[in-house]
């Protein structure tokens, strides 16, 4: 398997993540007890910590060598804090873990890096192959979104965040399943 076919895998399952979680993450929270503000609050926090790092994670793994440590490292600090958080007692406990969901910023920046690294060789199709990277993230994403209510309505909000962390419940019905 080339190495863009699995950036390119590796960046369907992220984009399948976001999209299972996106979509019902404010109704998660309000159910763990936020109010409208705390929700915005939620919201916001994981893209502030990821603007306010994705220039350092980059600038680290310029001069790091090799950038799948970045891309593991990110990959698995967003499937741990999604899992964290689809056992939060109460949506006080979310704060720190979408801080640590921003670890996505490494995953971000390292794997555009390193998707322009293997594009920079190629010499024919750069942009054909660049559009077919993000259609499939897109693609991940809004398959997910359409799933990610009718999982919810048939089990629990809670479920999603566990699948997105990589966490397939063995009762389906339940909440206590994670």
């Amino acid at each position: 398997m080339s190495t863009l076919t699995l950036l390119a895998l590796i960046g369907f399952f992220l984009f399948m993540s976001s999209g299972i979680i996106n979509p019902i993450g404010s109704l998660y929270y309000e159910h763990l007890g936020a109010n409208y503000v705390a929700v915005g609050t939620l919201s916001m926090l994981a893209s502030l910590t990821g603007i306010t790092t994705s220039y350092g994670w980059g600038r680290l793994s310029d001069h790091v060598a090799g950038r799948k440590v970045f891309v593991v490292g990110g990959l698995a600090a967003l499937a741990v804090s999604y899992l964290l958080m689809a056992v939060a007692p109460g949506y006080r406990y979310l704060y720190p873990l979408k801080v640590v969901a921003a670890a996505q910023a490494a995953y971000g920046t390292a794997s555009l890096a390193w998707i322009g690294d293997v594009l920079a060789r190629q010499t024919t199709n750069r942009g054909r192959s660049m559009g077919t990277l993000r259609g499939l993230g897109s693609l991940g994403f809004g398959m997910m979104a359409f799933v990610s209510g009718s999982l919810s309505d048939l089990t629990s909000l809670r479920v999603p965040f566990g699948l997105a962390g990589g966490r397939y419940p063995r009762d389906w019905r339940s909440a206590a399943c994670l």
